[in-house]
């Protein structure tokens, strides 16, 4: 299980960068249905990879990191070109880093409860 959903982290990640960057490029405009299916699949990996990949010993590290990624990933925005794609890839890392935090605080909540 553990190999899974390291995968399943990678593969989210992977993913965060390419909707990324295609929703960005006007010419690769995707459909609004498939989009909303990327950021679904994304969803269910981020909470899968959460649960079960990201340690005990490294939830604070990782908390961390998605608290940075949250406040600076709109930092880019006044670069000439390649701010706008940044922005979309930093955001949608965000919004998988996101999905990861909750699933650590679900798991949290569980071993509270089961103590």
């Amino acid at each position: 299980m553990y190999v899974a959903s390291r995968w399943a982290f990678l593969l989210g990640i992977l993913l965060a960068i390419i909707v990324g960057l295609v929703s960005n490029m006007p010419n690769l405009a995707l459909d609004p249905a498939i989009l909303d299916w990327l950021f679904y699949l994304l969803m269910v990996l981020g909470f899968f990879a959460g649960y079960v990949f990201i340690s005990q010993e490294h939830e604070h590290t990782f908390l961390l990191l998605a608290i940075g990624l949250a406040v600076f990933a709109n930092s880019f925005g006044n670069l000439p070109t390649a701010g706008a794609f940044l922005n979309a890839v930093l955001g949608t890392i965000g919004y998988f880093f996101g999905v990861v935090v909750v699933a650590i605080v679900v798991r949290k909540i569980i071993a509270w409860y089961m103590e």
